[in-house]
């Protein structure tokens, strides 16, 4: 007791402490202590009284251990990296049509895919990226959770497992590209680097075409043996050729006509618009001919007034110039509608064992083609049991996820279609024509869908969610473009 009295009664040392309380708050206050690269601590009011220095302060906490693992490792800092994240969607699109010919395509897209969405998720732990959940990202989350649990559920074992994996991470791929195309330099980019991917496919096409000896496998001779074959360029069948120019056709056009573009651009995107056009006259797909006639029409009717006015004044000329076509384009395209068309019959039978499928199936029966394959046969209609898949896009989705993942899926196309009719009054320019663009193809792919499995070829499901993150990206009101 007299030790503390004589410390609390001496003015020197009271004096001392008052003195140093004072050094170390101007130490503090000047940061010379503090070690930046190794605590990244900084220093705030607090509301406890500080004992030693005699102000209110704290140390803000210093970063996680796995914040610091994250920035130790040089994969995952390059991983992290703006060139990786950004280079991973310009070479995907880019190189699309080159990954048929490598001999493990489907491996390939997914290492690519899981990169893209792994440096994603680093991003956002890292703070570099924000991603704001709204009803539609939610939506496509739960979405994806149907698409993963029927590869769980599947009766196609191990291969369902993988492609319902695959299917999943495609379908997540909409997140990152979501971020990556609100940025207006980026889209042009992008945009820019898959059509000069699809100005090269089309050109290989029509060099079919003109110069190789084509098969006849995907031709039914008896009816059709004016065609001469069908292209395929890059990919192994000229229906996924087909439905990678339905991505590529409205965009080429809507970038070719928009506001602002300049006239070197123009004529590139003119050019390139040319060329699909050709190849997918070429491919004889007769489903892709309607879907490209309306995702251009509704493409030219959203773009602006003048290509509104063009496509109402050209529309009757078009008409009168369908008997001018050359005879076996004219002769397939008659077709479309025709009960006697061998591969229109196949179509209507397949539906038919499909529905029966469905209804003795209300959750679904797992997706990837074994388990289609292992289960379809005992609803097929005589002569149809050997089908692959349902040719149908809707009845395809419904028999994989059930009832509640196709209303799913209907769902989050009814959210697009209002988000595009409100966007309709208020984009402008070049965000415009990227949105017109990414609607006109995704009208182009779901009016194919209707006669064909568009996802037959996982890589289409990638340009699908792409398209639709390109709409979701784009900003419409004030406060979007803010928080873009």
């Amino acid at each position: 007791m007299l030790l503390q009295e004589f410390f609390r009664e001496s003015r020197f040392l009271n004096l001392g402490g008052r003195l140093g309380g004072k050094i170390g708050a101007a130490f503090l206050e000047s940061r010379l202590l503090l070690v930046p690269a190794r605590l990244d601590a900084r220093i705030e009011r607090s509301e406890e009284q500080s004992l030693i220095f005699g102000k209110k302060r704290h140390l803000k906490k210093s970063p996680s251990i796995f914040q610091r693992l994250l920035q130790s490792s040089y994969i995952l800092r390059l991983l992290q990296g703006n060139s990786v994240f950004y280079g991973i969607s310009m070479a995907v699109l880019l190189l699309f049509p080159v990954f048929p010919l490598l001999p493990h395509p489907t491996l390939l897209l997914l290492l690519l895919t899981a990169c893209l969405l792994g440096s994603f998720l680093l991003r956002m732990l890292c703070g570099k990226e924000k991603l704001q959940i709204r009803f539609f990202d939610a939506a496509v989350g739960v979405y994806g959770l149907f698409v993963l649990c029927a590869g769980l559920s599947s009766a196609g074992g191990r291969q369902s497992f993988f492609y319902a994996l695959l299917s999943f991470l495609l379908v997540c791929s909409y997140f990152p590209f979501r971020q990556i195309l609100r940025d207006r330099i980026r889209r042009d980019r992008i945009l820019l680097a898959s059509q000069i991917g699809g100005l090269l496919c089309s050109a290989l096409g029509i060099w079919q075409y003109l110069f190789d000896d084509l098969p006849l496998l995907w031709v039914d001779v008896n009816r059709f043996s004016d065609l001469g074959g069908r292209v395929t360029s890059s990919f192994t069948n000229p229906n996924i050729l087909s439905v990678y120019l339905l991505f590529l056709l409205p965009q080429a056009l809507s970038a070719c006509l928009g506001v602002g573009v300049t006239l070197p651009k123009r004529i590139f995107f003119g050019i390139c618009f040319a060329l699909e056009v050709i190849c997918l006259v070429l491919t004889f797909t007769r489903g892709a001919w309607l879907g490209a006639l309306l995702g251009i029409g509704i493409s030219l009717l959203l773009l602006s007034k003048k290509t509104r006015g063009c496509f109402l004044l050209l529309l009757p000329l078009v008409i009168l110039a369908f008997p001018l076509l050359p005879s076996n384009v004219l002769h397939r395209f008659s077709s479309i509608s025709s009960v006697v068309d061998s591969s229109n019959r196949y179509r209507l039978y397949t539906w038919r064992g499909m529905l029966r499928m469905i209804l003795e199936h209300p959750f679904g029966i797992g997706g990837g083609e074994r388990a289609f394959v292992s289960v379809f046969p005992h609803y097929a209609v005589s002569g149809t049991e050997g089908v692959m898949h349902a040719h149908q896009i809707l009845l395809q989705i419904c028999a994989e996820l059930g009832i509640l993942g196709f209303f799913c899926f209907l769902l989050l196309m009814l959210l697009l279609v209002c988000r595009a009719c409100r966007g309709a009054r208020f984009w402008d320019g070049e965000a415009r024509a990227s949105a017109v663009g990414a609607a006109g193809a995704l009208i182009g792919m779901l009016t194919m869908g209707l006669f064909d499995h568009i996802w037959y070829y996982a890589g289409m499901l990638l340009l699908f969610w792409f398209c639709i993150a390109m709409l979701q990206a784009v900003p419409i009101e004030e406060r979007e473009e803010a928080a873009s």
